[in-house]
């Protein structure tokens, strides 16, 4: 498993496509599961990354590229 990190101007302009994404995500299909989930277990990360990418940076690594900084 890889690792990424989006990143953008301020947390407004990273915080806003991250949260209209997802709710046109699940507007538009919506999804067997009900009550509270985590963001992996809705929708895929990668795919999900990808859309955003046209308003936000962001950076995909292989994992041996990825770093753990604790």
């Amino acid at each position: 498993m890889g690792h990424a990190m989006a990143s953008g101007q301020d947390i407004c302009a990273v915080t806003a496509p991250l949260v209209a994404e997802a709710f046109e995500r699940i507007v538009s299909s919506p999804t067997k599961i009900s009550g509270t989930v985590a963001p992996g277990e809705v929708f895929d990360a990668g795919d999900f990354l990808h859309a955003l990418a046209p308003r936000i940076l962001v950076d995909f690594q292989r994992p041996s590229e990825a770093r753990c900084t604790a």
